[in-house]
């Protein structure tokens, strides 16, 4: 039913298909926490490190609605992902030219095209991800 709903994985300008993706509960799952925490309303399709830069990589998600997403990246830009479509919130997505500066040190250049742009994300706006990935952990797609 989900994959139904989400054909593609709910992360910024992600082009991962769903059926290929983690489901990801948008309120993280407890053991001690009420009954139904995965339901529908509660999880969305992430790819294995899209999943990781949510959980270690400073991003937020909720999910106002069933099958709207808004997440907040770790310096602060919003994006709206709905219907497989992303929209920058506010304030506009980041271009960036050089380094991040001391936290991050990537080499990074303009961003790309909306369609690498997920990856682009994850890469540098989560730039805590290498120090915190396990070996293995990236998307082998």
């Amino acid at each position: 039913q989900l994959h139904i709903r989400e054909p593609f994985s709910i992360f910024p300008f992600s082009t991962t298909r769903s059926v290929h993706a983690d489901l990801d509960h948008t309120a993280p799952y407890t053991t001690t926490g009420p009954p139904g925490q995965t339901r529908p309303s509660n999880l969305g399709p992430l790819g294995r490190r899209e999943h990781r830069a949510k959980t270690f990589g400073g991003w937020q998600l909720r999910q106002p609605e069933p099958g709207t997403y808004r997440w907040k990246s770790p310096y602060g830009y919003t994006y709206d992902v709905a219907n497989g479509q992303t929209e920058a919130s506010s304030p506009t997505r980041p271009v960036s030219t050089g380094t991040h500066g001391s936290s991050c040190g990537v080499e990074c250049h303009a961003q790309p095209p909306d369609a690498a742009l997920g990856e682009w994300l994850v890469d540098h706006d989560a730039n805590a991800l290498t120090e915190l990935a396990e070996p293995g952990w990236a998307d082998a797609a």
